[in-house]
């Protein structure tokens, strides 16, 4: 049986590579080509999906999508082009075919008009003025929401010629002028919700990730994550892990003749160094004493890795310190290793 994947803790808050793509492509990317499709099909039927402006105007949209959300913190610039990138390849697409032609049809220009729009709103949301930013967010939105009514007027261009000569004749019908109306007050209303949507998540954010920290400081990273996926795992139940310990044969005999700053540097030359080593292995808990350190494994195997490559890399990093000699002492237990001067000491839990 396949297992579901494991969400790890930034997922959880920000989410994932795959739903901001779905995000993007919803509520940005795909919004005027699905009205381009609307027009097309209705106007030439079934005929459409014959056609190769479908199977270029989809693609196109994916592939903006996919670009703006692979790096979440582009910068302005780039993030106004991408927002014009899914035109670009659908009018280089049906320019091979078409030619210039393409561009005789109002909903291609159009289409043009919106993502530059929106693209140059998101592109400047990156200023400091936080009300101007909101600002910009309404605007965005409004922008959004008169997609819907640009896309009807031009397709009443279509179907009913004789309204859409000028802007007067086409506004003279109280439908039109409704549906207008109604489209940017929505955008505004929207907009608005969304401003208030966005601090508040800002929030929720800020305040997940504080308890993050303050959790992993307590039961580890790999434990909380695998406690969130799977709270069952916080039940009582019988385990058997590995733990290992590790301190610096004569620390205190040599921290004793030596200034309280020297001391600190040695320190936390030693503590970046375990924890660079413990980021590569599945550590559940580690916790630093002074010079000692205590960490909980999953399995025997990997804390053997783990202390293969904590002696070697405590002999890199303090060398230059002093001069270190692991700690060799038997630890009672089921069992115990003796991985070069590094205690291991397997244990139930």
């Amino acid at each position: 049986m396949n297992k579901k994947p494991v969400a790890s803790i930034d997922q959880r808050l920000f989410g994932s590579h795959l739903g901001r793509f779905w995000q993007e492509l919803l509520r940005n990317s795909g919004q005027f080509p699905i009205g381009i499709i609307f027009i097309e099909a209705l106007r030439e039927g079934w005929q459409y999906l014959a056609k190769p402006d479908l199977y270029v105007l989809i693609p196109s949209a994916f592939v903006q999508a996919y670009w703006l959300t692979l790096k979440a913190d582009r910068p302005p610039f780039q993030r106004f082009l991408g927002n014009l990138l899914a035109p670009a390849l659908y009018s280089l697409g049906e320019m091979a075919i078409e030619g210039l032609v393409f561009f005789e049809s109002p909903h291609h220009t159009v289409y043009w008009l919106f993502a530059f729009f929106v693209g140059t709103f998101q592109a400047l949301q990156s200023s400091k003025a936080i009300w101007f930013n909101r600002l910009l967010l309404v605007l965005e939105n409004i922008v959004r929401a008169l997609i819907l009514f640009a896309i009807y007027a031009i397709f009443e261009t279509y179907i009913n010629p004789t309204q859409t000569i000028s802007i007067l004749s086409f506004f003279g019908d109280p439908s039109h002028v409704l549906i207008g109306l109604v489209a940017l007050t929505l955008g505004l209303s929207t907009g608005l919700a969304d401003v208030s949507a966005r601090n508040y998540m800002a929030v929720l954010r800020q305040t997940a990730n504080q308890l993050k920290i303050y959790s992993e400081w307590l039961l580890g990273r790999d434990l909380l994550g695998r406690a969130l996926n799977n709270p069952e795992s916080m039940l009582l139940t019988r385990q058997e892990r590995t733990i290992l310990f590790m301190d610096i044969r004569g620390f205190t005999r040599w921290s004793e003749v030596r200034a309280p700053e020297e001391v600190a540097s040695l320190l936390n030359v030693y503590y970046c160094m375990i924890e660079q080593v413990f980021d590569r292995h599945q550590v559940i808990k580690y916790k630093f004493t002074a010079d000692e350190v205590m960490a909980v494994f999953i399995s025997a195997e990997d804390a053997l890795l783990a202390a293969r490559e904590l002696r070697l890399q405590a002999e890199n990093a303090l060398q230059k310190k002093m001069i270190w000699e692991p700690v060799l002492a038997f630890t009672p237990g089921r069992w115990w290793k003796d991985c070069w001067g590094v205690k291991i000491f397997d244990f139930m839990m």
